[in-house]
């Protein structure tokens, strides 16, 4: 399955119309409503299919499967499938919504049927009040600027998904998700740090005075802010004094774009 998948992802690039690309990713969710009815598939590590990028939670309890398509040559599409290592809790595939990642949708909760859609890198298990949570990492490319999102995943008593739990405390402000936006010649690191026991964020600012506000032509400033675990909320911090980054190899830089990129 992974040739065919594989192959699949590649068909879906080279289609030259929205109508046949559409078609193709239809195969992709076919094949994969196939292949993960197997209750081997949750061992299996998918990682030769390029296109594709697979997050495993520390934890091995959940996988999310995610990638992207494009219509007009300009929007991106998103889909993701989320894959439960328990009995009797069958994988739940879901499809893009249409629901653009901004500052409208932070403070809302979504379920599996409008979910803001996004390429996942980053799980990481926590609790809130002993019910399991999942802080998710996720990016969105574009033409002039780049998303980035933390937001909570959460599920209910039949397995199902939500998606922005309230457990982000901004100051005063308890948020369902937090999006930051920063123009598309930069980067942003936004990973969680072993060393400082906290989720480092790329301190933003605007490129020039003049464009506060216009969060396209935001970039790093090479400071940093963190969100703390505390009782089961992340709790953000400004201007944490961190020395040196706690720095991922290179190949998990790129890894978060890479779903993206391959595709285009």
């Amino acid at each position: 399955y992974d040739i065919v998948l594989d192959s699949l992802y590649h068909q879906m690039h080279d289609c030259e119309d929205d109508v046949s690309r559409a078609k193709t990713n239809s195969s992709i969710i076919d094949v994969f409503s196939e292949v993960l009815k197997n209750d081997e598939s949750y061992a299996h590590s998918f990682d030769t299919i390029r296109g594709l990028k697979v997050t495993l939670s520390p934890d091995s309890a959940i996988k999310i499967y995610s990638w992207s398509s494009y219509e007009n040559k300009f929007d991106y599409l998103y889909y993701c499938i989320i894959q439960q290592n328990k009995e009797n809790f069958p994988f739940k595939i879901i499809e893009n919504s249409g629901i653009k990642l901004s500052k409208f949708i932070e403070n809302k909760q979504f379920s599996s049927s409008n979910w803001p859609s996004c390429v996942y890198y980053s799980i990481l298990p926590f609790e809130h009040k002993n019910q399991q949570a999942y802080l998710l990492l996720g990016a969105v490319f574009n033409e002039m600027s780049n998303s980035k999102v933390i937001e909570v995943l959460t599920f209910n008593d039949r397995g199902e998904p939500s998606f922005g739990a309230p457990y982000l405390q901004f100051d005063q402000e308890i948020k369902h998700r937090k999006i930051y936006t920063y123009h598309n010649s930069t980067s942003m690191y936004l990973n969680y740090s072993d060393e400082y026991e906290l989720l480092q964020i790329d301190h933003l600012i605007p490129m020039f005075p003049h464009l506060a506000g216009n969060e396209n032509f935001y970039v790093s400033d090479a400071t940093y802010d963190g969100l703390v675990l505390k009782r089961g909320m992340w709790n953000f911090t400004e201007d944490v004094d961190i020395v040196s980054k706690d720095l991922p190899s290179v190949g998990e830089v790129i890894k978060d774009s890479i779903s993206l990129k391959i595709m285009n």
